[in-house]
């Protein structure tokens, strides 16, 4: 799991500003995880991505 989190998602949320992250992008990173099957993975990684989001809307 860890690695979908460095592969797939820091890199993205390292692209864009907090901001401009929507539902649309996530789920276009989320894709492939979600292509491949595992609906543990999909979870876990859709809950890194809440708790991201979170965090930086709290940190400002």
């Amino acid at each position: 799991m860890t690695n979908s989190l460095e592969n797939f998602i820091l890199p993205f949320v390292a692209t864009y500003s907090v901001k401009d992250i929507n539902a649309k992008l996530v789920m276009e990173v989320l894709q492939p995880i979600k292509n491949n099957g595992d609906a543990q993975v999909l979870m876990q990684n859709h809950l890194y991505f809440y708790q991201i989001m979170e965090h930086a809307t709290k940190e400002g």
